[in-house]
């Protein structure tokens, strides 16, 4: 096998590197390695997901503005602003794309486990704040709420109006 070879086939199972051919010793040494170990990995079978379904459902029910959500959505996502006073927070994951799952529904499970996800009876409200943002006081525990720490997309967060409540039970889940 010339070094040429040895390149080539490095490139082939690893077709995301954007990698030129300098052909050094510690390039060949590193390069034959990789391919020992794709060689002497288990053969798994490809995953195939279907994600027909699951965008469907996303094209019916996506947010695009606070107001496009239900009333109960809104209130759990205003309720976590007041967590950050003077923080804008954003609303994001399956409740913006329109994945979420409310009542358990069978068709909704179902796309997600044909797109590779997993089915839930009831959908946490995911949310995104900046880094150093500090949370105050404790989530309901009524609800799951879970904390992004991860920047989105802009297209999959959608703004939570900043809101101070005039005493705090005005916001009751």
């Amino acid at each position: 096998m010339t070094n040429f070879d040895i390149f080539t086939r490095f490139l082939a199972l690893h077709p995301n590197r954007s990698e030129t051919y300098k052909p050094t010793p510690q390039n060949l040494h590193r390069w034959q390695w990789h391919i020992r170990q794709r060689e002497l990995s288990p053969k798994y079978a490809k995953m195939h997901f279907d994600y027909t379904l699951i965008e469907a459902i996303r094209q019916e029910r996506v947010i695009k503005e606070f107001k496009d959500f239900p009333v109960l959505s809104q209130m759990c996502y205003t309720y976590i602003a007041t967590m950050f006073p003077g923080e804008q927070v954003y609303a994001c994951g399956s409740r913006v794309r329109g994945d979420y799952n409310d009542d358990n529904n069978e068709r909704v499970n179902h796309a997600r486990i044909l797109a590779g996800m997993k089915p839930n009876a009831v959908s946490d409200f995911d949310y995104f704040v900046r880094k150093g943002a500090v949370q105050r006081g404790m989530p309901h525990d009524k609800f799951k709420f879970d904390r992004m720490r991860v920047k989105l997309p802009l297209d999959e967060m959608v703004k939570i109006p900043i809101y101070q409540p005039k005493i705090q039970h005005d916001i009751q889940l």
